[in-house]
């Protein structure tokens, strides 16, 4: 590849390719870009022949389709409106996608990659319910290159997106055995698992059963009072115990900072009561002390169990399922768990040699889930770069 810098090309491009980009609209760029047909949600079921292709991308399945070949669609409404799904073959193609197929002077995945780039939402109308007008879009301009130099940036950056696809179908795949691996290894208080005294997944150097232990036994309260000078915490499901962000800051209601946190030191276990049901629970692993609002629990472990495989036993999906279950309230929204509560359970715990062996079997698949992950988001930020200088 090259650089040039103009007006009417790209910083980055192939080589082969010296001529201008020239300016035109989307109505001169298709041989079809028109709405897809009406269909109902009683029209379509879970399973069948043909996908139903909505704004978001499959509805579900009918015994009809509507479209056959190559097309990319843009969705109409919403406020996802204007994202970019790609179907190759028959399906139909709902009234809230608009089907696009490029005539023979423009290719249809570069203009689907320079569509999908430029964003198309900010395009959209109203702001109760987004959309967007075919005819609208169909006088948008843009600078376009020669076919071939279109076919050639579509396969390069198609080669990008297959790569982008396999390295999250890897993502999804190693997550998935590690929920097959858990609900293996650790036994569990509900369902067909209540009263079993071992495993289905064991390491072949133990046996034995598995002894019951009331978290109670392990478990240590803290409520220690936080000074001020040290970073205010949070609790979220999604990411555990996180800095505390300015859209929940609330410092503004605290009339005693003495009595207002709780200190955390590094390992403790944060817990909230209203929310534990749904996962609220994490451990702050920085090597330093954080504090947070007085109304989540606090504890740390002691030495009789592994602090890593106590950390898989209390966050697990199916630990988590049966907190929910253990919680209480008469409204949904309203159900709570309190810890003293919580401390009252009892589950099934191996040796401390066999909970070691675990914990470092399930954080090695937790590595290489990170590590996909990280080159997941490496990937995304390189092809994210090179949109930036491959179109004008």
């Amino acid at each position: 590849m090259s650089k040039k810098i103009t007006k009417s090309v790209p910083k980055l491009r192939f080589s082969e390719f010296v001529e201008d980009w020239q300016e035109k609209r989307l109505e001169n760029l298709f041989s079809e870009f028109k709405s897809g047909f009406n269909i109902t949600s009683e029209d379509i079921a879970e399973h069948g022949t043909y996908p139903v292709f909505g704004g978001n991308g499959v509805r579900g399945y009918v015994e009809s389709f509507t479209h056959d070949g190559i097309y990319f669609l843009i969705g109409r409404q919403g406020a996802l409106c204007g994202n970019i799904n790609r179907i190759n073959g028959k399906a139909y193609i709902s009234e809230h996608a608009i089907a696009c197929k490029a005539n023979d002077q423009s290719d249809t995945e570069w203009l689907a990659q320079r569509l999908d780039y430029y964003n198309l939402n900010k395009l959209s109308e109203s702001s109760a319910q987004p959309g967007l007008s075919v005819n609208k879009l169909l006088r948008f301009k843009l600078f376009v290159p020669s076919i071939a130099e279109q076919e050639k940036i579509a396969s390069f950056l198609g080669a990008i997106d297959k790569r982008l696809t396999q390295l999250r179908r890897k993502h999804e795949l190693l997550q998935t055995y590690k929920r097959g691996v858990i609900r293996e290894i650790f036994i569990h208080k509900i369902g067909s698992q209540k009263n079993k005294k071992t495993p289905s997944f064991r390491f072949n150097s133990f046996a034995g059963e598995w002894q019951p232990r009331k978290f109670k036994e392990f478990i240590v309260k803290k409520n220690t009072n936080a000074s001020e000078n040290i970073p205010l915490y949070s609790l979220t499901i999604e990411n555990g115990v996180t800095e505390k962000t300015e859209r929940y800051e609330r410092s503004f209601l605290i009339k005693s900072e003495d009595e207002a946190y709780k200190l955390v030191e590094s390992n403790d276990f944060v817990y909230n009561p209203m929310n534990v049901r749904l996962g609220a629970l994490g451990r702050h692993k920085k090597d330093y002390s954080v504090k947070v609002s007085k109304y989540y629990d606090v504890f740390s472990l002691d030495q009789s169990v592994d602090i890593n495989f106590v950390e898989f036993l209390l966050k697990n999906r199916n630990s988590i399922q049966y907190y929910d279950h253990m919680a209480a309230g008469s409204l949904i929204e309203k159900k709570r768990l309190h810890f003293v509560d919580f401390l009252q359970f009892t589950f099934l715990l191996p040796c401390i040699e066999e909970q070691e062996k675990i914990a470092d079997f399930l954080t090695a698949i937790d590595q290489k889930i990170e590590a996909v992950a990280r080159q997941v988001d490496r990937t995304e930020q390189f092809k994210k770069g090179l949109l930036q200088k491959m179109f004008v």
